[in-house]
């Protein structure tokens, strides 16, 4: 019995030249010949002389890497199984997107391209399962939902395990039962009523000096004097007293003018009833209009009509432990300084700039109101306070844009729910706490330094909105809970986040509230923008024609790239599996055709396949008189589809011209046809582990065509027209004829791979590490040498 070709045939060469010598009628034959023969066996049944050993010897000798890793599988893509929830509108059906990079970030689509990798529909009562394919070198997916508007939201899916899996939204508008954010509240500290009684006991004031000479001689006893007049005064006492000596009371209908800039010293308490009115003059930041001190303090009541301090200049509170109350209006003025106490705001503050200079210790805002700070709401740095607040903060002033132009500095801020805050610039220091559907709109630069940023676990979502191409940093700060993020950005905070944290791109996030007096508007976009669609993941299958004999390792003989999607029905059944194929170049001289094997799958639970693209009779024409049936061939355990027969013709090259694989060389334009696969059952029969792609050629008279498969597929043999060479396979080790690459720059023809004498005369340098340890380098194919590579 013959035996077939079992060892390596090293290419003969010869040449010959014919010349003709221009002055004799003698023609002279010149023969050069050039003989590049390593080593030629041919067997027989009489004469075998296969040598296992220096067959295997010679494969390990002319492979680019000698010292593979042992279990290097050379595959470049892994399974990972996903799950996506979507809790938001009862009965609504949302699209769910599955991506390999973010798909929103225009940092990252400009220099790296994003791809699907699956897509299928979700409901508050159906999730979205899938099996993927995706490059060995990710760690994280991400997920988007899209709405029936067309508006889109995202999230980065972790990959663990061999899982990923992520949800969206928290059902009908619900609030977190376990409180992880609340806001301090205080007692209004005086009822009118006691107001009244107060001011009934009362004496008239006259001067400062006389309400300390009053407190003198009564040793101490606590006084309540009253302004019921528009009269100027000063406080204009000398000695120190406990909290609540002396109560001086702007009456209702009172139209009090402070004169003089002045520390009011411990023990006063200055009270402006509802209904009056206190009007500040002048002061700065270094000598403010009134100045607080001690156990001193200012309260403003609020009501139908509320207390009402206003004026130009700065009012400063150095009374560290007093809560400083307001329940009324505070306008006006330049600044506010709060120099380590307390201030409570239930009314509405408006100031040019509202400080804590405090050297030692953060002061504490707390708004249940609207506070509005027009040019800055904390100093710099260095000075900035702790606030809370349930309500409305503003930092900036609100131009005919309807953007802030302020900046907010914050040693921790906690948002109440349906708090709302909106500034130019912010920087949060140690933690940033955000309620249940609070809004933090952001049109400056964003700065988290050393910041624990967290929502609610349960409930519905807050959100920081930056309204524009912000700058961002997030030095050592970490971002979890319920939190929509609203941002063109969202690359850069990848490795900050974690939990249900999600993003939208601007005017997406589902984040409903109307403008109020705690609130500002912000409704969804009903016209999203269109974007072009994604294009599905694309990996390249690149093989080398030789085997069994060695080759020059350019991988580029037959490169094809190949998409796959599914037809699904309306609860996410596969009905079908779609295989896009594109055959971009033909690196050999050789006639070599090509076929798709569905490996592992069995064919009872597959249909007939059906072909079609612009280019589908290249590819179908190409078949006939090949090594390959015209249809599904038969015979085999699984589907084997014949995909061409001539990849020359195919690519419309004349017949052994070197296609797509030289920069001066012959170029054709890529040909694509698609392969439809109808399935007996809905499950995911078919993913990319099943699609055995592989190359064949005829050698001399053998009766069947030669193989190359992808080393994973080695363990099926060949199909049942073709030959792997058995004897050969089993001494190839792992060394490889073809790989599967995601997306794949090919070599140029005649560059190898990889030189491990030198790594600059290769396409991939990082190939050799790779191949080596299959845990180092896994991205080698990200980084080409320079000039290497074909596109």
């Amino acid at each position: 019995m013959a035996r077939e070709i079992h060892y390596v045939v090293a290419p003969l060469y010869i040449e010959i030249r014919f010349m003709k010598m221009s002055n004799s009628n003698t023609t002279t034959n010149v023969f050069s010949l050039m003989l590049l023969l390593c080593l030629v066996v041919l067997g027989s049944c009489q004469k075998d002389v296969f040598n296992p050993g220096k067959i295997a010897a010679t494969y390990e000798d002319k492979f680019p890497v000698k010292d593979i890793d042992p279990a290097q599988d050379w595959k470049m893509t892994k399974q990972i199984q996903v799950e996506v929830g979507v809790y938001e509108d009862l009965l609504t059906n949302y699209t769910v997107n599955i991506y390999d990079n973010d798909p929103a970030d225009s940092t990252i689509v400009a220099d790296k391209a994003v791809h699907l990798l699956a897509s299928g529909t979700a409901n508050s009562n159906m999730k979205f399962t899938a099996d993927i394919t995706c490059p060995n070198v990710l760690d994280t997916l991400y997920v988007a939902r899209i709405d029936p508007v067309g508006r889109i939201v995202y999230k980065p899916m972790p990959i663990q395990y061999g899982l990923a899996s992520a949800s969206f939204g928290s059902g009908a508008a619900t609030r977190a039962t376990t409180r992880i954010i609340t806001i301090t509240t205080i007692e209004r500290p005086y009822t009118d009523a006691q107001i009244e009684d107060m001011l009934d006991d009362a004496e008239e004031y006259v001067s400062g000096t006389q309400m300390d000479a009053d407190i003198i001689a009564g040793k101490g006893e606590t006084k309540v004097y009253k302004i019921t007049k528009s009269t100027p005064f000063t406080v204009h006492i000398t000695n120190k007293y406990p909290q609540g000596t002396i109560r001086l009371i702007i009456a209702h209908g009172a139209n009090a003018q402070h004169e003089a800039k002045e520390t009011i010293p411990s023990g006063v308490e200055i009270i402006i009833a509802a209904g009056a009115t206190l009007n500040v003059a002048g002061g700065s930041e270094e000598n403010p209009s009134m100045a607080f001190t001690g156990t001193s303090r200012l309260v403003v009541l609020g009501g139908e009509n509320p207390g009402h301090i206003t004026g130009n200049g700065w009012i400063e509170f150095d009374n560290p432990g007093i809560v400083n109350y307001n329940g009324g209006v505070i306008d006006g003025f330049d600044g506010f300084n709060n120099k380590g106490g307390t201030f409570y705001n239930a009314g509405t503050i408006t100031a040019k700039n509202i400080y804590d200079t405090a050297p030692d210790t953060e002061s504490l805002f707390i708004n249940h109101s609207c506070l509005e700070a027009t040019s800055s709401l904390g100093k710099n740095a260095s000075n900035a306070p702790i606030i809370e607040n349930s309500c409305k903060l503003i930092a900036g002033s609100i131009g005919g844009s309807g953007k802030a132009n302020g900046s907010l500095y914050t040693a921790g801020l906690t948002m109440g729910d349906d708090a709302s805050l909106h500034c130019g610039d912010i920087t949060v220091y140690n933690s940033l706490k955000m309620g249940n559907h609070s809004i933090i709109r952001i049109d400056g630069a964003l700065t988290f330094s050393s910041c624990n940023v967290r929502g609610e676990t349960t409930g519905e979502y807050a959100m920081l909105q930056l309204t524009k191409s912000n700058s961002i940093s997030l030095y050592n700060s970490k971002i979890t809970g319920n939190i929509y993020i609203e941002t063109s950005k969202s690359n850069q905070f990848k490795q900050y986040i974690s939990g249900n944290v999600t993003f939208t791109k601007p005017g997406n996030a589902p984040v409903i509230s109307d403008d109020t007096d705690c609130t500002f508007a912000n409704y969804p976009t009903t016209s999203p923008e269109v974007t072009e669609p994604t294009p599905p993941a694309v990996y390249t299958y690149v093989y080398e024609d030789n085997f069994p004999l060695v080759g020059d390792y350019d991988f580029n003989d037959i490169v094809l790239d190949v998409s796959l999607d599914y037809t699904r029905n309306a609860s996410n059944g596969i009905t079908a599996t779609n295989i896009t194929v594109t055959l971009v170049a033909v690196g050999a001289s050789k006639t070599l055709g090509a076929g798709l094997r569905i490996a592992g799958v069995p064919r009872s639970q597959l249909g007939s396949y059906t072909v079609g693209g612009t280019d589908v009779s290249r590819f179908t024409e190409s078949l006939t008189g090949s090594l390959f049936d015209t249809s599904e061939e038969t015979g085999n355990d699984f589907m084997t589809i014949p995909l061409f027969g001539n990849a020359h013709a195919v690519l419309g090259a004349p017949q052994g011209t070197i296609t797509n694989t030289q920069t001066d060389g012959y170029t054709a334009d890529p040909r694509t046809f698609t392969i439809t696969i109808p399935q007996t059952v809905t499950t995911q029969l078919i993913t990319q582990d099943n699609l055995d792609f592989f190359i064949s050629y005829q050698y001399k008279g053998m009766q069947k065509r030669v193989e190359v498969h992808l080393y994973e597929f080695w363990k099926y043999g060949a199909t049942a027209k073709g030959t792997v060479q058995q004897e050969n396979l089993d001494l190839a080790g792992n060394n490889t004829w073809a790989v599967c690459v995601p997306d794949f720059s090919y070599p140029k023809e005649f560059v190898n791979i990889c030189d491990q004498k030198n790594l600059n005369n290769c396409a991939y340098s990082k190939f050799l590490n790779w191949a080596r340890n299959r845990s180092m380098d896994k991205d080698w194919s990200m980084h080409p040498n320079k000039g290497n590579t074909y596109r």
